[in-house]
């Protein structure tokens, strides 16, 4: 194999052999129907970030204020048909959502460390296998 030392090489067929494994196929298939028994799957988000002005009321506005919301956008499946939601959140909002999900990534990493101690390899979601080599 071009441009790969020996140890690469053999590093590189021992993966093709697991990715290929049935054993292997079997769990990401079955990890897959595990994701899509779920209703809403999420496919991308991103947060949107606006400056508003606040007007004074009477025929005569004039701007006085400025106020910063954040638009979380959320596209996901739900079933067959990709569907968005718009949920608006404020600075407080937005540091809660963070600590949301720090606790979350926090709890997967116990999680994965639990998985190896119990001798579970973690499978993707998608096609082939994850980082770890599964």
């Amino acid at each position: 194999m071009h441009g790969l030392d020996e140890e690469q090489q053999q590093a590189l067929a021992d993966r093709v052999g697991a990715m290929l494994s049935w054993e292997a196929l079997a769990a990401h298939a079955r990890a897959a129907d595990l994701v899509d028994a779920n209703q809403n799957l999420l496919w991308e988000s991103r947060i949107l970030t606006d400056i508003r002005p606040v007007f004074t009321e009477g025929n005569e506005p004039k701007a006085t204020h400025g106020l910063v919301l954040h638009s979380l956008q959320l596209t996901y499946w739900n079933g067959a048909q990709l569907t968005e939601l718009f949920v608006t959140l404020d600075r407080d909002e937005l540091q809660r959502l963070a600590k949301v999900i720090e606790r979350a990534q926090k709890k997967e990493i116990q999680a994965e460390e639990l998985m190896k101690k119990a001798d579970l390899p973690r499978v993707g979601t998608d096609v082939g296998v994850d980082d770890e080599g599964a």
